[in-house]
């Protein structure tokens, strides 16, 4: 279970002033498309991506504050390499140890980590936040993570383009955008043609037949970008 404390500045993967420089679109007069467009491929690409839910019922990729509680039962992995809950990362197991593997990442810093009400030094743990695996410390060497309840506060997520400093990728943006330009040639294409091409393009989202605990397909010139930045859950 996580919950945001400080919600993201901007959850839109892209700005209309991007998309309509893109299209060399000029005028006004589609403004409302754009940004229901931009809102709709972002909701798309964060459920393909697998963006894990927080409590809120929000997910998107922008930089927030979360807190998430994880117990005993959520990191008791055994011999598998890695584990994982069916809605978050949670936990696994890397070179022998039980590491901690928070649903949001990149992991941009760690505010706390409380262990059954024990505050830990930051001499205690250490992230790799690009793969969001947090490791557990003594004396500098990994251990096991231990403890019926952990509490982690961390900061994850990306600067979006709406954000002064963005760093979302670019190759992400560069998709997103494509999509939206999908989206909008639509609109004058022949009636029965879209509409058939909407169901196809449904079915797309709703089936991905290479993993069956992730939904969300993606066209494949699509897909080999994002693909990079799924956040996959371990079962």
């Amino acid at each position: 279970m996580f919950t945001v404390s400080v919600p993201a500045a901007s959850t839109a993967l892209t700005t209309r002033d991007t998309v309509k420089a893109y299209l060399k679109i000029t005028t006004d007069d589609d403004n409302d498309f754009f940004d229901g467009a931009i809102n709709s491929i972002t909701d798309q690409v964060c459920n393909y991506l697998g963006i894990s839910e927080a409590g809120d019922g929000t997910r998107h990729m922008g930089l927030e504050t979360l807190v998430e509680t994880i117990r005993a039962d959520r990191y008791n992995v055994g011999s598998n390499q890695y584990g994982g809950s069916r809605f978050g990362r949670r936990w696994g197991r890397h070179e022998g140890t039980v590491v901690l593997l928070p649903s949001r990442y990149p992991v941009v810093s760690i505010g706390s980590i409380v262990v059954d009400d024990d505050t830990l030094d930051p001499s205690d743990y250490e992230i790799d936040g690009a793969a969001g695996v947090l490791r557990r410390l003594s004396n500098d060497v990994p251990v096991d993570w231990y403890g019926r309840k952990i509490v982690v506060t961390y900061n994850a997520g990306w600067l979006l383009p709406n954000d002064d400093g963005r760093n979302l990728p670019f190759d992400l943006e560069s998709t997103v955008i494509d999509l939206i330009k999908e989206a909008w040639f639509d609109r004058t294409r022949d009636d029965q043609i879209k509409s058939e091409q909407m169901l196809q393009r449904t079915y797309q989202y709703e089936v991905f037949p290479s993993d069956p605990d992730l939904t969300g397909g993606m066209p494949a010139a699509y897909a080999s970008v994002l693909d990079r930045y799924r956040n996959i859950h371990f079962g």
